[in-house]
């Protein structure tokens, strides 16, 4: 089956017997022979799949899509092409008396008949060709000429040859004009038949191998379907084996064999999204975001993840991109939502964006990145081919969605925070005897640590008797340790997010005065538990700013500077409240809580599901 629409199997005996059977309805009638071409074409214009879904008769073309059923069980699948079957219909017309008409090209009847081996003598006047050079498009209006000749003929059947699948279009533009006949879309048939193209030999034709005798025919024509196109049936057929369905079609969709029960096409079909990006459970915001979005629920949608990153080593990391790219070959799934940072992510996790595509899937990206701009600045037109070739970009901030607009990008946008820790416990108000700030994350200069460290110092020499405690939990930036701390300052090394969660709970407020960063999700676990926080004003800080237990901090200037104003703020911080703590709880929860990202994710989804061609066409 191809886009639920079945093969018909037998040899060209049974196909012309089926053919005569059908010749006694009153209708306008198509058969389609899809080849791979075809069928990848299915997911890149919908009007011809329309057409192709609205057509009465199916046969294959394509000698790679017979094997392929083949495989999968449809042992009497035949390769039926138009050039096979014009000749055989003629010879069987002229006995049954059929009316044939051939459009296109620049053919007369004994062309034909001399072609097909039927006696030249023999009279013809059942068989009617129409040249039809002019016709520049399928709405061409001299197709009426055309027309009005088929009407004086009154064919049976009607062999179009005008190029697929501009032949199919072209029938389906005049159905409702054209006189009452099964129109079969062949192609190049005539001039096969004829020997004005030559044909692949018998043995190249059987073998799968007559599209290289074609390339080199015409390899300006040809070149780009099946040098770039045809590549794309290849893993779609290893996907279809594997996952034991019948064929793709469209490709953003795999077909099963049989329903499994009668009513199966009023069951809603679950789709299934693919999270791409650092593994869940390792360290870092990504990583923990991906965790968040595979626990929502989501109706109508199943997610897993297909990690493609890991921080522990070089090969490590490379087993994991092998892993991750060979589970998105062999599993079913509709949408690869990327989780994209910059640089080798870029190259890493974008080039799922383009497997997609080649997949004929869909994409999403979240642009996670704290170095977008340098990304765009080193890199332009690669990072707009990455972002243009995705069916939609999720921004976790307006800054985020103002630099993709400014380079050019012009793939479809929405704003969308980072969700929020499944449940955890608040606290109760109640905070330790020794009061303690806490920084989580990773310990360096990006995170903003030696600002931290110097803000501290000056802290505990304005305000001398200052006994709270700095506790810094995550990984050393780079391996080196700790030293010179000031008193009060306790490194407690990586920490589960459990164990994060529950120091947050308990501190006085969690400290970030990063860098360089996107929308930690330090911050938002720190609303989470009702802990205030300290931020600088990087990233996509704007996000905060209406929230009055996000305090933030002006970054520009020396350390120095910056460390003076981040110290008199840690010194001013009033001790939050019960009723300070609940606030923070419910903003985030209303800016980045379950429902509101779910719902979001769900409209993101819903359109690029949607079953229509991008506005923006092929890119």
């Amino acid at each position: 089956m191809i886009a639920g629409k079945p093969l018909r199997d037998g040899d060209i005996n049974d196909l012309i017997d089926h053919i005569g059977a059908s010749l006694r309805e009153s209708s306008v009638r198509l058969m389609v022979t899809p080849n791979v071409d075809q069928v990848l074409l299915l997911d890149q214009d919908a009007h011809w799949r329309r057409v192709f879904m609205t057509a009465d008769l199916h046969i294959a073309d394509g000698m790679p899509i017979v094997a392929l059923g083949r495989l999968l069980g449809a042992t009497n699948l035949h390769r039926l092409t138009g050039a096979d079957l014009l000749p055989e219909v003629l010879r069987r017309a002229s006995v049954e008396g059929w009316k044939v008409a051939v459009v296109g090209g620049r053919l007369t009847s004994s062309d034909l008949l001399i072609g097909a081996g039927i006696d030249g003598a023999h009279d013809a006047g059942w068989l009617l060709t129409v040249e039809a050079p002019q016709l520049s498009s399928p709405h061409d209006p001299t197709s009426r000429d055309v027309i009005t000749t088929l009407r004086g003929f009154g064919p049976d059947l009607v062999f179009v040859c005008l190029g697929s699948p501009k032949q199919e279009l072209w029938v389906d533009a005049w159905r409702h004009e054209l006189p009452d006949a099964l129109y079969i879309g062949a192609g190049a048939a005539a001039d096969f038949l004829v020997r004005k193209v030559s044909r692949a030999p018998r043995w190249m034709r059987s073998s799968g191998l007559e599209w290289v005798y074609r390339l080199l025919q015409e390899p300006r024509r040809l070149g780009r379907r099946y040098l770039l196109r045809g590549p794309r049936f290849v893993l779609i057929a290893v996907q279809a084996l594997t996952a034991k369905y019948s064929l793709v079609g469209p490709l953003s969709k795999v077909i099963r064999k049989t329903p499994r029960h009668e009513n199966a096409q009023s069951v809603p079909r679950v789709r299934r999204v693919a999270h791409v990006g650092p593994a869940p459970g390792s360290p870092g915001g990504m990583a923990t975001v991906i965790e968040e979005l595979l626990e929502l629920n989501l109706n109508g949608y199943s997610s897993f993840s297909a990690p493609t990153w890991s921080p522990y080593g070089r090969a490590a990391k490379l087993r994991t991109a092998v892993a991750g790219y060979s589970r998105l070959l062999t599993s079913r799934w509709d949408i690869a939502h990327l989780h994209l940072s910059e640089f080798g992510s870029f190259v890493r996790e974008g080039g799922v964006v383009a497997l997609s595509r080649l997949l004929g899937r869909k994409s999403v990206v979240t642009l996670h990145g704290a170095n977008l701009s340098e990304q765009f600045a080193r890199f332009p037109r690669f990072t707009r081919w990455v972002l243009d070739r995705a069916d939609h970009v999720v921004c976790l901030g307006s800054e985020q969605e103002r630099l993709l607009k400014s380079n050019g990008c012009a793939a479809p946008t929405s704003l969308m925070m980072n969700p929020l820790p499944r449940a955890v416990e608040a606290s109760d108000g109640t905070l330790p005897d020794k009061p303690y700030f806490l920084f989580a994350g990773e310990v360096g200069t990006r995170k903003g640590f030696d600002i931290l460290v110097e803000a501290w110092r000056m802290t505990q020499r304005a305000q001398g008797s200052f006994e709270a405690e700095l506790r810094i939990v995550g990984p050393l930036a780079d391996k080196s340790p700790l030293t010179d701390l000031p008193g009060g300052v306790h490194f407690l090394g990586p920490r589960t997010r459990a164990q994060v969660l529950h120091l947050m709970r308990g501190a006085r407020a969690t400290l970030l005065p990063s860098r360089a960063e996107v929308l930690p999700m330090v911050i938002l676990e720190s609303l989470s538990v009702g802990t205030p926080a300290v931020y600088t004003k990087v990233g996509e800080w704007k996000n905060f700013a209406s929230c009055p237990d996000v305090h933030l901090v002006d970054p520009s200037g020396s350390t120095e500077v910056v460390a003076a104003r981040l110290s008199k703020l840690i010194g001013d911080l009033p001790k939050p409240t019960s009723d300070d703590r609940l606030r923070a709880i419910d903003w985030v929860s209303a800016h980045a809580g379950s429902e509101r990202i779910s719902e979001s994710l769900l409209n993101v989804y819903a359109e690029v599901s949607a079953d229509r061609v991008s506005a923006r066409g092929p890119r």
